[in-house]
């Protein structure tokens, strides 16, 4: 059709139209050359969009949409009607796709009404061109990222579903981009998307193996997964069946031998994604567990291994992270006892002692491949000083990737969880009591008292000790560096965000390492974790970090209990004169949020506890270190300015925190409430305390002082005297240090 122009054309497609003219208004529509529908004709666009009669356009829709051939009452089909409904429900596809391409007109109510029947021509086993026209229209309309549209294409569920089910493999592709686009664009959750996922779950039968190689459906359902905001959980005491049965999709091929690659990792990609909505998804029954765990286990291995580059990073990114992911899980699932390791019915699942012996074999493998490859990132750390950054605008070099975070995570979880220390001297030679592996079946029962619930290790490929030492200085450097991601807190103003120090999990892995001999903190190491710390201490009430408080002070407490060579030398106790300083005034700026946690509302609370437990281990580290600072002759005067001002503040936060405490109940009493290892810790900062008071008269004076100013600052504030009652487990250091009611 040429020579048409709009103004002629439009009257043809108004409501006032007859049926005859409305069809040849469409065909000069979609047809005419040059076309009247140009994308970048907003005007035209909307001229039509103003004048179509929609209602009609959806007759078409629907006659094709939900016809079969017609037939005769002689039974003979009148294939010529069939073929005009198709020629015109092409025509009515093509308008629509059109008129799609403009925003305003995609979030039209006439457009959003015939989205039904959009995708209902998208599932319906017509032609193949019908079919993309269809899927056309939907691209067109997703791309404007409208939540009304976006929920309507997703409110159509079976139509979605059997659009997907028979769509060639390209089509598909643009499906999966229309869907989880529209995921995207609506902020669908769960619920809403569960009936599409039913049916897309459907579709893939653990049971056909044929249909089990359809990859293309896995990696749909865990991209869906991904999009949705992970607010719906299963909680992991409850017996609430998966709606979608994805254990089963994903396990199947993990079990099957000889199963695809691509398959094998399509899986655990769907594991990782449904992990944020289904926490106990695989965890139960144990077979589930150890399948899913040794997949990934072995998958992860296989990656690393296959690295011909030291320091090369894998290139399929997203296989790396779902077996990261997916191990991470069920490690902690494992340690935190929710995997049954009994036998089930008729000894259908394996006990304890096979699944904890595969277990121990399959971490094994992980510890020795990342340890491996961990250790060349590890001497990148020790030749760079990630400590200096000053600002948050300070990115860390590029070979300390996502991919690399990944990975250390891991083992810093395999290294916590495990209860070898790493001497690895009797390798060869049979292993000692103490190198026992905490994954055998005895080890695993005794640390459980039978239950078989045992914390994770490593086996005979990889001993912990050795990857410990191989990934020590990548663990303290991940530990003790400050971010330059978006984990911090931008202030009121507006201004720059607040840099917290320290991964907690790498934290923790060093607190555990930090006791073994593969990970004894040296001076350099005790002064880069104590800025760490004090760093934390900072701005722990604008990002809180407790957590990584403690990891980190415990380190820094163990490696002064282990320090065995008496050094008391000038320069190693100005060292630690210097650390002490550093962590002392940080303490001053935490220690109102230290002492509001231990306030009754907040003391019996896991928020509270942990607050108090991480400031009860800072105070140890810094009296304890205060002890050997003063024990050097250069020092045992306490002279220095800077000294006397460390020394003031650790004392008087010894003193306010240890009433405090007492207030509270937590401590040294006979209550079911009693933290026991908050009164452990709060006895290794006041011991100290007291023979310093009674051992070094230049302490002693400070401590008078300290006291003095403690009491006008009560008798301002209250009238009466305190009357925290001192626990009997702390009346020897009550009674030296002259705590308690006054």
């Amino acid at each position: 059709m040429t020579g048409l122009s709009l103004d002629t054309v439009l009257p043809l497609v108004s409501v006032s139209a007859t049926n005859e003219e409305k069809i040849a208004g469409l065909l000069a529509l979609a047809a005419a050359s040059p076309p009247l529908l140009n994308p970048d004709d907003p005007k035209a666009l909307l001229q039509v969009h103003a004048t179509l009669d929609y209602a009609y356009l959806r007759r078409l829709l629907k006659a094709r949409g939900s016809s079969k051939k017609s037939t005769t009452d002689n039974g003979n089909g009148n294939e010529n009607d069939d073929d005009a409904h198709s020629y015109m429900h092409q025509v009515a596809l093509t308008v629509l796709a059109a008129l799609a391409t403009h925003p305003e007109i995609a979030s039209s109510s006439p457009v959003r009404e015939s989205l039904l029947l959009v995708v209902q021509s998208a599932g319906t086993p017509v032609s193949a061109t019908e079919r993309s026209d269809a899927i056309d229209v939907l691209a067109r309309l997703v791309q404007h990222r409208l939540p009304d549209v976006a929920a309507g294409i997703l409110a159509s569920a079976p139509p979605l579903a059997a659009a997907w089910a028979i769509a060639t493999p390209q089509q598909k592709e643009m499906l999966h981009v229309i869907i989880v686009a529209s995921v995207e664009a609506c902020g669908a959750r769960l619920p809403t998307l569960t009936p599409l996922l039913v049916r897309l779950r459907q579709s893939v039968s653990p049971s056909d193996k044929a249909a089990v190689a359809d990859t293309a459906t896995i990696r749909l359902m865990s991209h869906i997964l991904d999009a949705v905001p992970a607010v719906v959980f299963i909680d992991d005491k409850t017996e609430e069946d998966d709606p979608l049965d994805l254990a089963p999709l994903i396990t199947h091929p993990l079990r099957a031998r000889g199963a695809p690659l691509d398959l094998h990792r399509r899986s655990l990609r769907l594991a990782a994604a449904a992990i944020p909505h289904y926490s106990s998804l695989l965890t139960r029954p144990a077979s589930t567990w150890i399948v899913v765990a040794g997949a990934a286990a072995v998958d992860l291995a296989m990656q690393l291994d296959a690295l011909d580059a030291a320091c090369a990073i894998p290139r399929d990114l997203d296989a790396l992270a779902a077996a990261c992911v997916v191990l991470e899980t069920q490690v902690s699932a494992l340690a935190a006892g929710r995997v049954p390791l009994d036998n089930g019915p008729g000894g259908s699942e394996p006990g304890a002692d096979a699944l904890l012996t595969a277990w121990q074999r399959h971490a094994g493998v992980v510890l020795g491949a990342a340890g491996a490859w961990l250790a060349g990132f590890a001497d990148l750390a020790v030749a760079t000083d990630l400590t200096r950054n000053e600002t948050p605008q300070d990115h860390r070099p590029e070979w300390l990737c996502p991919a690399v975070q990944a990975v250390a995570r891991v083992v810093c979880q395999l290294l916590c969880e495990g209860d070898d220390d790493g001497d690895d001297t009797n390798d060869g030679q049979g292993s000692s009591d103490d190198d026992e592996d905490v994954l055998s079946p005895e080890a695993a029962k005794r640390s459980t008292g039978g239950r078989g619930v045992a914390r994770t290790s490593s086996s005979a490929r990889a001993r912990p000790g050795r990857v410990a030492r191989a990934v020590f200085p990548l663990v303290l450097a991940l530990a003790t560096t400050r971010p330059s991601s978006p984990s911090a807190t931008e202030t009121q103003e507006g201004q720059d965000v607040v840099a917290v120090p320290a991964m907690p999990w790498a934290a923790a892995c060093l607190a555990r390492l930090a006791a073994s001999p593969s990970g004894r903190l040296d001076a350099a190491a005790q002064s880069q974790v104590a800025a760490a710390l004090a760093h934390a201490l900072h701005h722990v009430a604008a990002v809180p970090g407790w957590d990584t408080i403690t990891h980190l002070s415990a380190a820094l407490l163990t490696a002064l209990l282990t320090t065995t060579d008496g050094d008391s030398s000038a320069a190693s106790a100005d060292r630690l004169a210097r650390d002490v300083a550093g962590v002392a005034a940080a303490y001053t700026v935490a220690a109102p949020a230290a002492i509001a946690a231990l306030a009754p509302a907040a003391a019996q609370t896991p928020q509270g506890r942990e607050a108090a437990t991480a400031a009860a281990t800072v105070l140890a580290y810094a009296c304890m270190a205060l002890r050997v600072v003063v024990s050097a002759p250069v020092h045992a005067t306490m002279t220095a300015t800077a000294d006397r001002d460390a020394a003031t503040a650790v004392l008087g936060g010894v003193a306010d925190f240890a009433e405090a405490a007492w207030a509270s109940g937590l401590v040294g009493g006979a209550q079911e409430g009693d933290d026991d290892d908050l009164g452990n810790v709060l006895h290794l900062a006041l011991d100290p305390t007291a023979e310093m008071v009674q051992r070094v008269p230049s302490v002693r004076a400070l401590w008078r002082s300290v006291t003095d100013m403690r009491t006008r600052r009560s008798m301002l504030v209250s009238s009466s005297p305190s009357e925290a009652a001192v626990p009997e487990a702390f009346a020897r250091e009550a009674q030296v240090l002259g705590l308690g009611p006054r």
